[in-house]
């Protein structure tokens, strides 16, 4: 299911989300897991997006539009989303919280 958004498996049901639900970008890639903290951050032509339990967190970047979104993204030991982009190097982005409905 490519660029049809995000789908979080809750332990009973399937719960879908997209653009509508406030995901940057419906094209996400790239998963990677944080096992001690339980986030899991993806990439989107969008910026970064880091999901813990029901809520998610958005890094957008104006280094998006012209590379075509980070190819990974991770948080810091300081709190800061972190990105890196082919043929740009690595950007430290700004957040905005979202609670997932």
């Amino acid at each position: 299911m490519r660029n049809r958004g995000l789908v979080i498996f809750d332990g009973t049901n399937l719960n879908f989300y997209t653009k509508k639900d406030g995901l940057p970008s419906t094209n996400i890639t790239n998963p990677i897991a944080d096992e001690i903290k339980g986030n899991v951050y993806f990439s989107s032509p969008a910026g970064a997006l880091k999901i813990t339990g029901n809520k998610f967190q958005t890094f957008y970047s104006d280094e998006s539009v012209a590379s075509g979104g980070p190819s990974t993204s991770a948080l810091d030991g300081f709190g800061n989303m972190v990105e890196f982009y082919n043929g740009v190097g690595l950007y430290i982005n700004k957040s905005e919280e979202k609670v997932i409905r």
